[in-house]
């Protein structure tokens, strides 16, 4: 029994406590909103939806539907690499669209018109 505890067990432990990471190495996702979006005066509809396009910048999605309401961001040593932003109205219908790096690579909808 002692031969298998330091043949195999042993090992594994020392293993399994070299890949333990540190805060910060782990992504730290901000849920923290920043603008708001979606007030009486503002509406998205399907069309605007579909005229947002992979590769588009922030600031060009940003310039066809205002300013959204940022839902996360993760943060990888300091640097944001990933954001999802939200377009809401008054009724609950959405679009959301995620960022890598500032150009669109995802979007979503629910309920547009």
């Amino acid at each position: 029994m002692l031969k298998l505890f330091s043949a195999v067990i042993l090992p594994l432990a020392f293993l399994l406590m070299s890949c333990e990471t540190s805060p910060q190495d782990t992504p730290q996702a901000n849920t923290q909103p920043t603008e708001t979006a979606g007030t009486a005066e503002s509406r998205v509809t399907l069309s605007d939806y579909e005229a947002i396009q992979n590769g588009m910048s922030l600031a060009e999605v940003e310039n066809l539907l205002g300013a959204g309401r940022e839902l996360s961001t993760v943060d990888i040593e300091g640097i944001e690499t990933t954001r999802v932003v939200e377009w809401a109205n008054p009724d609950g219908t959405n679009m959301n669209v995620t960022f890598q790096g500032d150009l669109v690579i995802g979007k979503a909808q629910f309920g547009l018109e």
